[in-house]
């Protein structure tokens, strides 16, 4: 019985890849511009991302748009809402990933959800910017539905969030997403961030000021997509889906100017990548993209 308890939990923590662990997870209210250029051996494309979270407390409403040319002609969709007052956290969304959005209902995504906070415990405070800020541990349990998960789309599953903050240390473990950020000098940090299936990111953040951050990374991200000529009038986990994914060194510098913009050029090394057709994602298959270089810029706005 615990065997399969446990492989049981193994699936779910593996599973969970949808809108609800990026949109309304996102860690500061404000926008991205995102550009990148990638070229490797057996694939090739432009990427324009613009995303953004603006907050009327109680309220949180998001958007994403990416446009992909190149080797492949995608486009991705998103708006998103959110409503966290006291213990109660919930929040749908409607995307659509595809080469072409949103022209028939199964290129259409849902995402609903809804987290209760078990608990929360102040552990300090601190005056940031003329106001005290509180440090804290809580936990948060719920439920989501997705249509546009890797593994179970169009299943519910759990919903477990535990925060821990304070000063130098950021953390977040939990279904859909874990996450820490540990500082160890005044400027310079260890980041760590996990999306199951394999989106992974690890980064070492070294500064010279506040303001100048040169950053070493390695990331694992997986994108999905449907596609018009694939998508067949079956349940979401049986339809045919189409993924890109990469492995990549990074090397990115980020100028913060009076904590209002952030401007980060990067280079990276493409260690290998796979775009292939699949009903869910597969960690190893036979459509490698082989190695090459991409390069691009970041550009955040805070509010």
């Amino acid at each position: 019985m615990s065997k399969k308890l446990l492989i049981l939990f193994f699936t779910f923590f593996i599973s969970f890849n949808s809108y609800a662990s990026n949109a309304l997870y996102k860690a500061y209210e404000g926008l991205d511009i995102k550009y990148r250029w990638l070229d490797t051996v057996n694939y090739d494309t432009h990427t324009i991302d613009i995303s953004g979270l603006h907050t009327s407390t109680p309220h949180q409403f998001g958007y994403e748009f990416r446009q992909v040319l190149g080797k492949d002609t995608l486009s991705h969709i998103g708006l998103t809402y959110g409503y966290k007052a006291g213990s109660h956290w919930a929040g749908f969304g409607i995307t659509s990933s595809s080469n072409k959005p949103f022209t028939s209902l199964n290129l259409i995504d849902f995402d609903v959800f809804y987290a209760f906070r078990i608990f929360q415990h102040v552990t300090e405070y601190e005056n940031i910017k003329g106001r005290a800020t509180a440090f804290y541990s809580r936990l948060y349990l719920g439920v989501e539905y997705s249509t546009s998960r890797d593994f179970l789309d169009g299943y519910p599953l759990p919903v477990i969030r535990y925060e821990y903050n304070k000063p130098g240390v950021n953390v977040i473990f939990g279904l859909p997403l874990t996450y820490f950020k540990v500082d160890f000098l005044k400027y310079s940090s260890i980041e760590f961030e996990y999306v199951p299936v394999i989106d992974v990111l690890f980064s070492l953040n070294l500064g010279v000021n506040k303001s100048n951050i040169f950053q070493l990374q390695f990331q694992m991200e997986n994108d999905m997509y449907k596609l018009s000529n694939l998508i067949k009038d079956v349940y979401y986990s049986d339809q045919e889906k189409y993924y890109v994914d990469t492995i990549a060194a990074r090397f990115r510098y980020s100028l913060t100017i009076k904590d209002i913009v952030r401007i980060s050029p990067y280079v990276e090394f493409i260690i290998d990548g796979h775009h292939y057709v699949s009903k869910q994602v597969q960690l190893f298959n036979s459509s490698s993209m082989g190695m090459g270089y991409a390069a691009g810029i970041d550009i955040s706005a805070f509010f």
